[in-house]
């Protein structure tokens, strides 16, 4: 079971990284806004924000789908284990009842 802490600090992070995807585009536009001349640079500015932004997207989408999978991975690591052990339970026990019947 996950702890309710690591949850808490994983929502924590989440918002902080929201709130900074969100707010540091809108400090350059206010910005860039008072130079006066340089607002033809804002398209440029905020379209590479959102190229980041995908990056790290995609940063984070596959580190939980990584993660999804290990525990996936090990889940049927311990399913496999079981269903051998139970195979050699059962072979053990045929074993004895044919040498006993015999």
């Amino acid at each position: 079971m996950t702890d309710p802490r690591a949850i808490r600090l994983g929502r924590l992070w989440l918002l902080a990284i929201a709130g900074f995807a969100i707010g540091l585009p809108v400090i350059v536009v206010i910005a860039i806004q008072r130079g006066g001349n340089l607002w033809p640079y804002v398209p440029i500015v905020l379209g590479g924000w959102v190229i980041a932004m995908l990056f790290v997207r995609a940063v984070v989408v596959y580190k939980i789908n990584m993660s999804a999978y290990r525990k996936q991975r090990e889940i049927a690591r311990q399913d496999i284990g079981r269903l051998e052990a139970r195979i050699d339970d059962a072979q053990r026990k045929s074993g004895e009842v044919l040498s006993q019947s015999g």
